[in-house]
């Protein structure tokens, strides 16, 4: 069967002002700081913690769900889906200032899993949190950008696209351990968590030359698949709807870096699968349809027949 090559570029989302949806409700200061205690969390957590919270917060991808109540969102993506309780406060700023020890200040680069942060604006005096996917996109109830058709849905935007403006940074939640993202600089003595060594009385060190200094280590960069177009592939900040913000069209015949694979959007044939497209200007931020890829290696010719995605490329 021929893969069309229609994609959908009608998804042009006009920006909307940030409206005052974080809703100060008294009982949820009440009722989530109370629980806070309730279910105490060791220092470590196993990936299925956040592996758990985020397929819980994936759930409910386009549906208006605790709209103005971000905070709720992000407690009860742990709490149904890592089982984990992180506790709460009156709104998203006060969390954040809550956890100083915790912050990550300005740091654009939080790790899957990670509380994501804005602060107060002009038309927002509560902040904004949400949920760290990695690769610099975010989970949330409503908030701007916008990426689907409903402003008040749950959605999937990149931190790129919303910008700097009353960025805070992120936290690990409380009693979870994230892992690290991609170092950008090697490793060191100092690196926060690394274990330290007692000093030791001079008394008691044997005598010799002193230790070696060990050459830095570079973390190897994440593996990623080439993956060669049949056609032009728009490119979407939300796969889900193949929606959010557009980024840079993939001309036909180009070869890609692939990330990762995920099911999302429709398209005519049926296809949902979409890459997450790792080489720039993409960054691993967009994501394109698989369909218009041949996904078996070829580079040119008919797409006629080639399967939908690459098994070889790994879910995301």
């Amino acid at each position: 069967m021929l893969k069309p090559q229609t994609t959908r570029n009608d998804h042009s989302i006009t920006s909307h002002l940030i409206r005052p949806v974080h809703i100060r409700r008294a009982w949820l200061a009440l009722t989530i700081a109370t629980m806070a205690l309730a279910f105490p969390t060791g220092a470590s957590a196993s990936s299925g913690i956040v592996e758990g919270s985020i397929s819980w917060a994936r759930s409910h991808l386009g549906q208006d769900y605790d709209d103005g109540w971000c905070l709720l969102f992000v407690h009860d993506a742990y709490l149904r889906g890592g089982r984990v309780n992180i506790g709460g406060a009156y709104d998203a700023v006060d969390y954040w200032h809550a956890h100083p020890d915790a912050q990550h200040r300005g740091d654009d680069n939080p790790p899957r899993g990670a509380l994501v942060f804005w602060g107060a604006t002009s038309t927002n005096a509560y902040g904004h949190v949400g949920i760290s996917l990695g690769g610099g996109l975010i989970i949330s109830t409503a908030s701007y950008p916008k990426t689907t058709a409903n402003p008040d849905d749950v959605h999937i935007f990149s931190l790129a696209a919303r910008g700097a403006r009353a960025y805070l940074g992120w936290m690990a939640p409380p009693g979870v351990s994230l892992a690290a993202p991609p170092a950008s600089s090697p490793p060191g003595p100092t690196s926060p968590g690394a274990p330290v060594s007692s000093p030791q009385p001079v008394s008691e060190v044997a005598p010799g030359p002193g230790p070696t200094p060990s050459e830095p280590v570079t973390p190897a960069p994440p593996q990623t698949f080439a993956e060669t177009t049949g056609g032009g592939v728009h490119t979407w900040t939300n796969y889900s709807n193949a929606g959010g913000s557009e980024g840079p069209e993939i001309s036909s015949n180009a070869t890609v870096q692939i990330q990762c694979k995920v099911t999302g959007f429709a398209v005519a044939d049926g296809n949902t699968w979409w890459y997450r497209i790792a080489s720039s200007p993409w960054n691993g931020s967009y994501y394109g349809s698989a369909d218009a890829f041949y996904n078996n290696g070829e580079t040119s010719g008919s797409l006629l027949g080639t399967p939908f995605v690459d098994p070889a490329v790994p879910n995301c």
